[in-house]
C-alpha cells in the first residue's frame, strides 16, 4: 500500500512540474537596453497603458515601446517653456492620460495631441508640485495621489489640488514617504524610504485631516 501511494505521489509531481514547465515555456524575455533605442540605462519607472505601449521613465527621458521598436518622447511642455527629462513615476488615468512624475514636478500627456503639459496649479494655500514625485496611484472614488517625498503629499480631483503635510522638517529623512498604497475602503497607506515594513506609517485622510496610525496603535 505505501509503495502504491509513493508511486501516486511520483506521478503528481512529475505531471504538475511538467504542466508549469509547460505554462513558463509561453513567456519569454527580450533585453531592451540602448542598443534597441532605449534613451538611459537606468529605468526608474515601468508601466504598460490602456492602448498596449510600455512606457519606460528613465534619467534621461520618456521612452514608449510598442513590442518593436522604441520611440524616445521628451517631456517637456513648449507653451509653459519648462521641461524634465529625469522621469521617476508615471500613472494612467482615466481619461487614458500618461501623468509623468519627473524630478521637478508632474506633466500630463495628451497621446491624441502629443502634447505634454505640465501641472502648475496650487492648493487653496499656495502649495505646488515643485520636486522628485516618488509615486502616482489613484482610488475608487477620483482621487489621484501624487507622492513627493521632500514635500509630502498630494490629492488631485476635479482640477483641484490638496497638500497633506506628512512629517515635519525634524523628522523628514526618516519619516518622508516614498511609496503609497490606496485600500478599497479609502484608507492610505504610506512607507518611507527607510522602512523595514516594521513601521509602516498608515494615513487616513478626508477632505479637512490627516491621522497618522504608527506601529501598534489602532
Amino acid at each position: 500500500m505505501k509503495k502504491t501511494w509513493l508511486i501516486i505521489c511520483c506521478l503528481y509531481v512529475v505531471f504538475t512540474l511538467q504542466a508549469v514547465d509547460r505554462g513558463l515555456s509561453n513567456f519569454y524575455f527580450s533585453h531592451i537596453t540602448g542598443e534597441n533605442g532605449l534613451s538611459q540605462s537606468n529605468v526608474k519607472a515601468i508601466i504598460q497603458d490602456s492602448y498596449g505601449f510600455m512606457w519606460f521613465g528613465t534619467k534621461n527621458g520618456l521612452n514608449r515601446f510598442d513590442g518593436t521598436s522604441i520611440v524616445q518622447m521628451d517631456c517637456d511642455d513648449y507653451v509653459a517653456g519648462t521641461g524634465n527629462h529625469n522621469i521617476s513615476a508615471l500613472f494612467e488615468d482615466k481619461e487614458r492620460q500618461l501623468w509623468v512624475g519627473t524630478d521637478r514636478g508632474v506633466y500630463r500627456y495628451n497621446p491624441t495631441s502629443d502634447i505634454f503639459t505640465f501641472m502648475n496649479q496650487e492648493t487653496e494655500e499656495g502649495v505646488n508640485m515643485n520636486n522628485w514625485v516618488s509615486d502616482i496611484v489613484a482610488d475608487s472614488i477620483g482621487n489621484i495621489w501624487i507622492v513627493i517625498p521632500d514635500q509630502g503629499v498630494f490629492r488631485y480631483r476635479n482640477e483641484k489640488l490638496y497638500f497633506y503635510e506628512v512629517t515635519n522638517k525634524e523628522h523628514f529623512k526618516t519619516e518622508a514617504p516614498e511609496c503609497i498604497l490606496v485600500r478599497p475602503d479609502g484608507e492610505v497607506w504610506l512607507v518611507h524610504g527607510e522602512s523595514d515594513f516594521s513601521d509602516i506609517m498608515g494615513v487616513r485622510i478626508d477632505l479637512n485631516n490627516i491621522v497618522l496610525i504608527k506601529p501598534g496603535i489602532h
